[in-house]
């Protein structure tokens, strides 16, 4: 069997960033267009910044710093969003399984089709 290289942190935070915008449409905004529009992209680049400067911590860092990612998520749906601190879970929970599933197999096609240009 072969062993596939870790995916790359970016792949991992634009997954992310996309699955918790995939449930955001059904969603009421709790202030202006120009605020949550404006808040979404801080999140964004402050998550994918985050996922970027962690993605060398050794195996052991990792979990608390998935479990940072999740808890950015969280609040960006529960501060931007008219939901409940319960529903804010639920959402984050289904984006989160989402993105990493979807994470995993672009990573996967992507070692599959072009296995030399695997870091």
């Amino acid at each position: 069997m072969t062993a596939l290289p870790d995916i790359p942190r970016l792949y991992t935070a634009l997954a992310e960033c996309l699955a918790v915008l995939l449930f955001t449409p059904a969603l009421a905004p709790r202030f202006s267009k120009a605020v949550t529009v404006g808040v979404t992209l801080l999140w964004a680049a402050g998550l994918s910044a985050f996922l970027g400067l962690t993605g060398d911590v050794p195996g052991g860092l990792w979990i608390p710093c998935m479990v940072t990612a999740i808890g950015l998520s969280y609040l960006y749906l529960w501060g931007v969003w008219s939901i409940t601190l319960l529903e804010a879970g639920y959402h984050c929970s289904r984006a989160f399984l989402l993105a990493e599933l979807f994470a995993s197999v672009k990573w996967q096609l992507h070692c599959g089709l072009w296995p030399s240009r695997v870091p």
